[in-house]
């Protein structure tokens, strides 16, 4: 793939019609030995292929039969790692020129891949057609692809070829390739069982670990964003253990890495670590695959340390930047949508929060923003019963959950529930640790102090367990209790049962029998501690 300001006037170019590859004109190529050792070297040394190493290369291959070079994948590899390291390589830290060439490198790809006859043509080309498909956008035609090109493989082990005498070229690459799919399509359980799969594969360095420890720091990063700080640091020392940074690759292998200290440094209100590991991490808009995990590592940060303004800046810039639009985004699980969100949040914008999380369906990722919505707009009830709703989700990240434990607590401190506030707090105290500085530091300090002391006041001795009779309610009375805790009137609720208000109001008394209260707030606070709502 020629460069962009490539000098053709040495060699002209050469186009393969099937392919659509351009490659240079031939004049006098290598020898049989010299392509030997350069396809030797190229697949031994992997990421570690220097530029002196590079520039050799290319000087050598330009000039050979594209035919010859089009024949044989590792020739080819070779060529185009070689140009772009030559031409490319020290202007792009997130190495995008090569990426892309993988994309403009389907159509070859995929035909090597039909008649590849050994496990590491197969993870090569693979893996480089999953890159390629990715790139283009389409998720599902990597995830799809990832997974014919893992039956494959596991064809030729039944096969008897996919053995071979010396180790794998490209250990792990395949699940780590795999584990990035799943990572922007937001299926983050998958993507750390793949991360934990290209880990386990890893070679040895030198040369052989790369796929291994670009795993792992996509794994630490992961785990931060879940809020599993103790699983983020165990992924953070395993990548800690390797020093090859420096290089042309170690942007990529180690993005994951940097991500995940600045999100760790936001977390504990730590400034200047937060800044060390952004300016690792580079700008919001950079153009490496995992940018939206940098735009909401910058987002997090300007939140905590500068001012709400730029951060919603800075985060349409970096979506700007990738053709994206954020008010309905779904990539990478939502992330940049909520992120959005806690900038509006900030903002005082929340009118926008609500609507914006309706209209893409309130995905359970936009909850705590939306709770945190309801919270600074006084509407104390709502964000209570969110949170207690956000709470109770099996998937619902461990983060978001230790939040809206936080919201809850200071709805119910503002409504004068103060004993159930105070008891909500105390659970959160209990999780409370380095990491959770700055969830606190979004909640007024007058209601920590006041929920402290709640809980310092109280500190009683842990209350027998009592079995709570849960009352039955009719199938109409639990659609106006519902009805009810939406806010709605009686005429409001009579006109959307299709009933009358009397009815409804008969309802509603019944209602209050049974929960033993007589106010729709107690109502409401007691369906919500009965699992009612």
């Amino acid at each position: 793939m020629s460069g962009p300001d490539r000098d053709e006037g040495w060699c002209g170019k050469v186009v393969d019609d099937e392919h659509g590859v351009d490659l240079p004109g031939a004049t006098s190529g290598p020898s049989e030995a010299e392509a030997r050792r350069i396809v030797d070297l190229v697949t031994k040394v992997w990421y570690a292929l220097t530029p002196e190493q590079a520039e050799q290369i290319h000087t050598t291959l330009r000039g050979a039969n594209p035919q010859h070079i089009i024949s044989d994948p590792w020739l080819f590899n070779a060529l185009l790692l070689s140009e772009h390291l030559t031409e490319r390589a020290g202007a792009e830290p997130d190495q995008r020129g090569l990426v892309e060439t993988s994309a403009d490198m389907s159509g070859y790809a995929a035909a090597v891949l039909r008649n590849a006859t050994s496990s590491d043509e197969v993870v090569a080309i693979g893996s480089a057609l999953v890159i390629g498909y990715r790139v283009q956008g389409d998720l599902d035609g990597a995830e799809q692809i990832g997974e014919s090109v893992e039956q494959r493989l596991e064809e030729l082990g039944r096969q008897g070829r996919g053995l071979t005498t010396r180790p794998a070229t490209r250990p792990g690459q395949l699940s780590m390739q795999r584990g990035l799919t799943a990572t922007l399509r937001g299926d983050f359980a998958r993507a750390m069982t793949l991360y934990s799969t290209a880990y386990s594969q890893m070679g040895e360095p030198p040369y052989r670990h790369f796929a291994g420890v670009n795993a792992a720091a996509n794994a630490a990063m992961l785990s931060v964003l879940e809020g599993h700080i103790d699983l983020a640091g165990q992924w953070l020392e395993r990548t800690a253990a390797f020093t090859d940074r420096s290089g042309w690759s170690g942007y990529l292998v180690y993005l994951g890495e940097y991500v995940a200290r600045a999100l760790l440094a936001v977390d504990r209100l730590d400034r200047p670590a937060a800044e060390t590991a952004l300016e690792l991490a580079g700008p919001a808009s950079v153009q490496a695959e995992l940018w939206p995990f940098v735009a909401v590592a910058h987002c997090a940060a300007e939140l905590a340390f500068g001012e709400p303004y730029r951060a919603h800046e800075q985060l349409r810039a970096a979506a700007f930047a990738h053709n994206h639009r954020l008010s309905d985004s779904t990539y990478c699980g939502h992330i940049l949508l909520r992120a959005y969100l806690n900038t509006l949040v900030a903002q005082g914008d929340c009118v926008t929060v609500i609507r914006l999380a309706e209209a893409a369906g309130n995905p359970t990722r936009t909850l705590l923003p939306v709770a945190r919505a309801h919270l600074r707009s006084g509407r104390y009830d709502d964000a209570s019963r969110l949170a207690l709703k956000g709470i109770r989700i099996d998937d619902l990240s461990v983060r978001d959950i230790r939040e809206l434990r936080l919201v809850r607590a200071v709805a119910m401190l503002r409504s004068g529930r103060k004993e159930e506030a105070a008891q909500v707090f105390s659970v959160f105290q209990r999780t409370s640790d380095a990491f959770t500085a700055a969830m606190r530091a979004r909640i007024g300090a007058q209601d920590l102090a006041d929920l402290t002391a709640l809980v310092d006041a109280g500190s009683p001795a842990p209350r027998p367990v009592t079995v709570v009779e849960t009352p039955t309610l009719t199938n109409a009375e639990m659609h106006v209790l519902n009805l009810l805790a939406d806010g709605r009137t009686i005429a409001q609720a009579a006109e959307a049962s299709f009933t009358s208000p009397n009815t409804v109001k008969t309802h509603v008394k019944s209602i209050y029998r049974k929960l033993g209260v007589s106010t729709r707030s107690d109502a409401i606070a007691r369906a919500e501690q009965l699992g009612l709502l």
